[in-house]
């Protein structure tokens, strides 16, 4: 029989000595990919959320300036003015009704807007002319209802 001798304790040195360095090599290489993998995706997701305000700021500029335009529209237009102040002040006057209801309706079918809206803040009260698209007879008919003072009426 042959005895180990110091060779075989030195052989089981080197051994645990080599895996040692080869364990604290493969986590230190490990630590380094994971740092790196987590600044690329860091990097990766700012570059998306970045594209993602840019648009969003874009979306709102259109918005913005979409909303203006209609604005000038209706702004200091004395004819629409004294429409909106015909139908608030006469709700029954069918004449004010159908010419707003018009221009309504054409600014709404302009805008490709589902709806369209006029406020008007006189004498303490809060009224609003709202305009609708309504089937009636597979046609789509401006719908227009005058809310006062939070009384929702559907005509």
């Amino acid at each position: 029989m042959i005895k180990g001798g110091k060779g075989g304790r030195s052989k089981g040195y080197v051994f645990v000595l080599v895996f040692g360095i080869l364990t604290a090599a493969i986590v230190g290489i490990g630590v380094h990919y994971h740092g790196k993998n987590q600044r690329d995706f860091r990097i990766e997701m700012e570059g998306q959320l970045r594209a993602i305000a840019e648009l969003k700021v874009d979306d709102l500029m259109d918005y913005r300036r979409e909303r203006l335009g209609n604005a000038a529209i209706f702004y200091k237009n004395t004819v629409v003015s004294a429409l909106v102040r015909s139908y608030f002040e006469h709700p029954e006057d069918t004449d004010s009704r159908d010419q707003l209801r018009t221009w309504l309706g054409h600014f709404q079918a302009a805008d490709q807007a589902d709806a369209a809206m006029y406020q008007a803040k006189a004498g303490g009260r809060n009224d609003v002319a709202y305009t609708a698209p309504e089937e009636e007879g597979g046609a789509q008919v401006p719908n227009l209802d005058v809310l006062e003072d939070a009384d929702v009426r559907k005509r």
